[in-house]
């Protein structure tokens, strides 16, 4: 973290996951934002709109999406399986500083399963507390705002998975776009690793990424 705070100073905060069976908290995760080195650029253009002038039904600029990556057991090279369980991909990734979502590959992260990847890109409400849990196979996002931080959260509901089979979790990243009506490009603003959530028909998780400016 130091690494990357002594380059990249404007964002704080942390991340935090949890995941529920029946009502249950089986697992709870919480630490220090990694952001993404190159980001400072960015700052003015994805979260000025957000936070000086929220708008609750655009999500064309700003942070507009929460990326949850799926993770394949059965890569041996790197051992994901190892590496997935304690949440610590620096070994592999510590030289990778993505600037983009097409950045972010099974080429350049091999652990990653794309066909288990979530994407949560709904932005209904400026308020947390009201986030309610979404039905079956949907996810949700919604944030509050203020003078100097955005605190964006999330819900994943039950299904995603196939009954009776099992999904695993441990990469997450927060996108935005540019303002410019003329650019398409998906910014990766941070990204964390913790170790691996699984998921089966009925778990649910829930997230919350504090960004503070």
């Amino acid at each position: 973290m130091s690494r990357i705070k002594s380059h990249m100073a404007v964002l704080e905060g942390y991340f935090k996951a949890k995941a529920f069976e029946d009502d249950k908290c089986t697992y709870s995760f919480e630490k220090e934002n990694k952001i993404v080195l190159g980001t400072g650029r960015l700052i003015s253009r994805l979260l000025a709109a957000k936070t000086q002038d929220w708008t609750p039904t655009s999500n064309d600029f700003g942070i507009t999406k929460f990326m949850l990556f799926g993770i394949d057991p059965t890569v041996t090279s790197p051992d994901c399986s190892s590496q997935m369980l304690i949440g610590e991909y620096e070994e592999y990734y510590s030289s990778l500083d993505p600037v983009s979502l097409t950045e972010i590959d099974s080429t350049s992260f091999p652990c990653l399963k794309d066909a288990d990847t979530i994407a949560v890109e709904t932005v209904p409400v400026n308020d947390c507390a009201s986030l309610i849990m979404p039905g079956s196979g949907l996810a949700t996002m919604s944030s509050d705002v203020d003078a100097n931080y955005i605190d964006i959260c999330m819900r994943v509901g039950p299904g995603w998975v196939i009954p009776g089979q099992v999904k695993y979790y441990g990469m997450a990243s927060l996108v935005g776009k540019s303002p410019d009506p003329n650019s398409i490009i998906e910014y990766i603003l941070a990204m964390e690793q913790f170790p691996v959530m699984t998921k089966s028909d009925n778990a649910t998780f829930k997230f919350s990424w504090e960004v503070y400016i």
